[in-house]
């Protein structure tokens, strides 16, 4: 039992010994870029200009916002923000280097037609995974549940899986 016990205390202090170790997330904590989320569950995808940094602590936070218009008169948009924490940074060598996160997100998005407005909300939680190539150019996958709440459709809770992913620059 005392072993289990230390093997859980050594990985859980290597854990947070890594995320303040010196990386790239570190050495370039902000991110400009795009972003994208799409849930299986509703069909619904969320997209746009995205911007990430890293606070430190193994804290960062992410902003996402979206809007269309279509020829027709229909509009979209979607704003979200998302609170992230570092579980696991390293450079792997010189050129790349790569972070799992924990991420948690909330946001709103709407859409109209001829004077009719259907709001929405939704929540999510999971996992992420960023890769940052020759120090700069940054991609992410991240892996959530997401639940939608669209008070003006048949069925308005829904609750799935969704994948989400990011094309940035960190500087």
């Amino acid at each position: 039992m005392k072993r289990i016990l230390f093997v859980a205390v050594a990985l859980t202090a290597f854990t947070f010994a890594a995320a303040a170790e010196d990386t790239a997330f570190s050495r370039y904590p902000n991110a400009l870029g795009a972003q994208f989320a799409g849930s299986f569950a509703s069909g619904e995808a969320l997209g746009g200009l995205s911007y990430q940094r890293w606070l430190g602590g193994g804290l960062g936070v992410q902003t996402l916002a979206g809007a269309s218009v279509s020829q027709g008169g229909s509009y979209r948009y979607n704003a979200a923000a998302a609170l992230q924490y570092k579980l696991f940074a390293d450079d792997f060598n010189s050129w790349f280097s790569g972070a799992l996160y924990l991420n948690g997100l909330l946001g709103h998005s709407g859409q109209g037609y001829g004077g009719v407005y259907a709001p929405g909300f939704f929540a999510g939680a999971g996992i992420g995974i960023e890769s940052v190539v020759l120090g700069h150019l940054a991609n992410s996958i991240e892996f959530m549940y997401l639940a939608q709440l669209s008070p003006m459709d048949e069925y308005p809770f829904s609750l799935g899986f969704a994948l989400g992913g990011s094309l940035r620059y960190r500087f």
